[in-house]
């Protein structure tokens, strides 16, 4: 093809041609050439430039390789390839089938035929009819798909982000929740108080808080509760009649739940040595309730 060119230029004649093109040839090449040229005049027949190309190629590109090149053209699809690609792919393999693009509307359809699907179905409506028009709409085309693609591709994207950052939430929402089971799990198994022995933490004991250990406020001690005075003695009553002498007996209030003033104006409740010894007995068993007996005292 190189020499067609130059041969067009200079406006050589075949046997300028074939002088130059052997001229060209070397190694074995060259020396087919000569054998070219002596069978031809030992049969006497002229030595064209056409029957040197066609000899040529049947030495150097047998035609049972031009015939699979044409096969490769027939069923060459884009596939894969962009649009530029799959032109100059076409341009090379239609030379070895001329005979099936031999007018421009049949090289036309053959290209169409070959795009991929959604470039196809929007370049064939315009009904094209040169190749260079074809190529130019294929390439716009292109552009426009790949684009759309993009879009899609990023809103895919920013919808998947979205999907994880809401799923993440979720989970920290979820491990937060647990955290809160957890370390109200962990209070109420957890060791028992170091002051009065019961299940809450340290923190929140009324002997830490300085509550009233009867309703749990903090603007009183226990002995000033005003909770006290629904259990003071007398207050509550077995309505009852002894069987033999008709006396009503009252129910006394225990001893832990009175005050001093309970104390002082009963007249059933020794408040002397018997009270020490209970004192001394509930401190042993149960300390938060002696020292507030202290503060009575």
């Amino acid at each position: 093809m190189e020499m067609e060119k130059a041969f067009a230029v200079q406006e050589c004649l075949d046997e300028e041609k074939i002088r130059y093109a052997a001229y060209l040839l070397q190694g074995e090449a060259y020396n087919w050439c000569q054998r070219l040229q002596r069978k031809h005049e030992q049969d006497g027949e002229i030595l064209t430039w056409e029957r040197f190309w066609i000899a040529f190629y049947d030495q150097y590109f047998p035609r049972s390789i031009r015939i699979q090149k044409e096969q490769e053209f027939i069923y060459l699809k884009q596939k894969g390839m962009s649009v530029t690609e799959y032109e100059a792919k076409f341009t090379e393999l239609a030379k070895f089938a001329l005979r099936l693009v031999d007018g421009e509307q049949e090289r036309v359809h053959k290209f169409e035929m070959g795009l991929r699907i959604e470039i196809q179905k929007q370049v064939v409506p315009y009904e094209l009819t040169t190749y260079a028009d074809v190529v130019n709409k294929a390439l716009i085309i292109e552009r426009e798909v790949n684009e759309e693609r993009m879009e899609r591709e990023r809103k895919q994207r920013k919808r998947a982000k979205s999907n994880d950052t809401q799923g993440q939430n979720n989970k920290n929402i979820k491990r937060s929740a647990k955290g809160v089971v957890d370390n109200k799990t962990q209070q109420i198994d957890g060791e028992p108080c170091s002051r009065c022995g019961k299940n809450h933490a340290n923190k929140d004991c009324y002997w830490n808080t300085g509550a009233c250990f009867k309703c749990g406020q903090k603007d009183h001690k226990i002995a000033s509760c005003p909770l006290n005075t629904e259990n003071q003695v007398g207050q509550r009553t077995h309505e009852g009649q002894h069987k033999g002498g008709g006396q009503i007996f009252k129910n006394q209030g225990r001893v832990y739940a009175l005050t001093q003033q309970n104390a002082q104006a009963s007249n059933t409740l020794v408040t002397d040595h018997l009270y020490d010894s209970v004192e001394a007995s509930i401190k042993h068993a149960i300390p938060p309730v002696a020292t507030e007996l202290r503060q009575i005292e």
